[in-house]
């Protein structure tokens, strides 16, 4: 019934954890369980002040990669609503080796304020659409309804986004069951009606259990006692969940040219055309061919590449250290795009820690500072930086084939992002995390460094099989 974040894996993002000590003695608890196995704990605390109701939700997920320690991540959120139900405010506060940032959204009459930091400058104002409906507002308009069957159709607020979210819900009387099961709630987003949340709760609508679909299999929630919130975990290895096997191995020369992948899809995801990669339509999916240059994207026009040289929230190519960091590195500017970005790609490499930390999504800027994180990371510092030398950059999102062993697996691709240049007369992949662009990487969707993109991504690879590998050689 809240926003429950539909791709566990990538949206929850590391924080430093508090004990089960430091949270309220007051409130829920819940399991966390992915496919059957518990990772973690939601420990869920409302109370009132000066007549508004605020609801507390810390959510604590155990990951651990091969070789390394169990690490627990935390996501905490904040909702403030008035008594009748109307959203005030909603805080998300992040900290992590890789990520450490507060995000705010504030209601100021009809305008939703969003900002990061604790900073006056808002990254966004939006207009508030209605009904948006926070914990206590959506329970408040399912009571107000009559009858055994209940429906909504309302917006809620998404960080991982920075917009808002048009859910659908429909809410079924059990009046046979259980106090703990009295309504049996389907809720989804109107985007994506396949993905289905079911809930259920006890009569004043209170939620007892919740089980959500997501790309590592079904994330449920259910509510008992502290001690079985608390009950040991089995840590899961997210990556893992995300790899899709190939359907043969492909030979180190045969990615120096040029590969024709069969695409089965069963979800959304429509790959995008770019300069090094052909999309076909076919019946159960996409064909999809990729080498240095033979796509067949549209030249770029003013307006494109002007947002791929604007600064954002993700990608602040503004930000003082960024542009320190671009003067010191690329003070020729008479140096040709190619030149530049194969500069900033060394540094990046060189910069970051090797040992990869797939738990968090920093901004460029955290990047720079903690010089830690995965793909994401390397990704956003370094369109970042080409934008702040004058480089047009767009960060793309999709699939990279690995012969070696990558976390005890062999032959696979593993979900990856890079990024593109504009480099004169079309886009050119550079890539900091794995090395130099071949046909291995299958391009699944472009982004100007925002989360929303590569969750959405990630939350629909379940449904992507790659059928076949075929080597394009010259006639």
């Amino acid at each position: 019934m809240r926003h429950l974040v539909f791709c566990l894996l990538l949206v929850i993002t590391a924080c430093h954890s508090p004990s089960p000590e430091q949270l309220s003695n007051e409130g829920s608890w819940q399991a966390v369980s992915l496919d059957g196995d518990n990772i973690g704990y939601r420990h869920v605390h409302s109370w009132r002040k000066g007549g508004e109701r605020l609801t507390r939700e810390t959510m604590v997920v155990t990951f651990q990669q091969p070789g390394s320690v169990p690490r627990e991540t935390t996501t905490t959120l904040t909702f403030r609503e008035s008594p009748q139900g109307v959203p005030l405010s909603v805080v998300k506060t992040l900290s992590s080796n890789s990520a450490n940032h507060r995000l705010s959204a504030v209601r100021t009459g009809n305008q939703w304020r969003v900002t990061a930091d604790n900073s006056e400058r808002p990254l966004q104002t939006l207009a508030v659409p209605e009904p948006l409906l926070l914990r206590e507002g959506l329970k408040q308009a399912l009571s107000k309804q009559d009858g055994d069957e209940r429906a909504l159709s309302y917006y809620s607020w998404s960080f991982a986004q920075l917009d808002f979210v048009h859910f659908q819900l429909e809410a079924t009387l059990q009046p046979e069951g259980p106090a703990d099961r009295r309504w049996r709630i389907r809720r989804w987003r109107t985007d994506s009606p396949e993905d289905v949340t079911v809930s259920y709760t006890t009569e004043d609508f209170h939620i007892t259990e919740e089980y959500a679909p997501t790309s590592a299999g079904e994330l449920a929630l259910i509510e008992c006692d502290r001690d079985c919130a608390l009950s040991a975990f089995s840590p899961i290895t997210h990556v893992y969940r995300h790899v899709i096997r190939s359907p043969y191995r492909i030979h180190d020369g045969a990615l120096r040219g040029t590969i024709r992948y069969q695409l089965r899809n069963t979800g959304q995801l429509a790959p995008p055309t770019t300069d090094e990669q052909r999309v076909v339509a076919v019946e159960d999916g996409f064909e999809v061919t990729v080498c240095e240059d033979c796509g067949d994207e549209a030249p770029a026009s003013d307006g494109a590449l002007r947002e791929a040289l604007a600064s954002n929230y993700w990608l602040d190519a503004k930000h003082p250290d960024i542009v320190a960091t671009i003067a010191s590195l690329a003070p020729e500017h008479d140096a040709s795009p190619e030149l530049t970005m194969s500069r900033l790609t060394r540094f990046v490499t060189q910069h970051m820690d090797e040992e990869a930390d797939y738990r968090g999504y920093a901004t460029a800027v955290e990047a720079l500072h903690n010089k830690t994180g995965d793909c994401t990371e390397h990704a956003l510092l370094l369109a970042t930086l080409g934008r702040a030398a004058g480089i047009p950059t767009r960060v793309a999102l999709g699939l990279a084939y690995n012969n070696e062993r990558f976390l005890g697996r062999r032959f696979v691709f593993v979900p990856h992002a890079w990024v593109q240049a504009w480099v004169g007369d079309r886009w050119q992949s550079f890539d900091s995390g794995l090395g130099d662009f071949n046909a291995g990487y299958i391009t699944l969707g472009l982004s100007q460094g925002e989360q929303a993109t590569i969750l959405d991504i990630n939350r629909q690879l379940h449904r992507l099989d790659i059928t076949s590998a075929v080597q394009v050689k010259a006639r």
